[in-house]
């Protein structure tokens, strides 16, 4: 797969957009990718995610009836799977196949402080689907807190993506978001490694990682340092 996503994801492809946006020549863009150009949407996506998610808590708090340790437990398995989706979306739709995600995408590898956001709603309609499918499965309370901790990883990483592109001074002075703000830079760089933004487990789990430390590491988007190990050695990497 990783030679998919590096032969579909052309670094001055996003250069190209962006120049062409400079010079005020039009590049072809259709509604929706103009809505998640939209500075007003950036704004708007960030404030309307957050309520969305509150809406889950406060429904799934209502129509729960179990124990206070499930309930956590609920938001708690589903924070985590944030982390594993955000993981799979960027290397696999972000840095896979053309599509207006990858369009978007390589434009904000191109110009870092754009304010290009996913278009208004599709998170909460993504949101709302994964509640159907859930509450086939589980109880209603139980699927709304699961979604609320899923849609709270996605507003951590939306914020703090937001944060390293626009507030880094401000994060750089908590270690541990210093050090994610440090890995997404160098994702920036390379562009193959480094997928996640809210955490780094999955790439190290995958064979993604790449240390800030690394000899290698340099500003050529092309070169991949990371070499695959398989998942079992990297659970034991994770956990000496």
């Amino acid at each position: 797969m990783d030679n998919v996503a590096e032969a579909y994801f052309p670094h001055e492809e996003g250069i190209k957009m962006a120049r062409e946006r400079e010079v005020g020549r039009p590049f072809v863009l259709t509604v929706t990718e103009r809505m998640a150009h939209s500075v007003v949407n950036y704004w708007l996506v960030l404030v309307l995610d957050v309520i969305g998610a509150a809406v889950f808590l406060i429904v799934g708090i209502r129509r729960f009836s179990g124990s206070i340790l499930l309930a956590g437990a609920s938001i708690g398995v589903g924070f985590f799977a944030w982390g594993l989706l955000e993981y799979v979306l960027h290397r696999f739709v972000m840095h896979g196949r053309p599509s207006m995600a990858r369009r978007g995408h390589a434009l904000h590898h191109a110009d870092g402080t754009a304010f290009i956001s996913t278009p208004l709603f599709v998170v909460m309609a993504g949101a709302w689907v994964i509640y159907a499918m859930l509450s086939l499965v589980f109880p209603v309370g139980v699927a709304c807190l699961l979604v609320f901790g899923l849609y709270a990883g996605y507003n951590y990483y939306a914020l703090l993506h937001h944060a390293q592109h626009h507030r880094g001074g401000a994060i750089a002075r908590v270690a541990w978001l210093a050090r994610l703000e440090r890995a997404h830079r160098i994702h920036h760089r390379r562009h193959l490694v480094n997928y996640g933004v809210s955490t780094t487990i999955w790439d190290r789990l995958f064979g993604t990682f790449e240390p800030e430390n690394d000899p290698g590491n340099d500003h050529s988007p092309r070169r991949r340092l990371v070499r695959p190990r398989s998942i079992l050695a990297n659970l034991r990497r994770l956990h000496p």
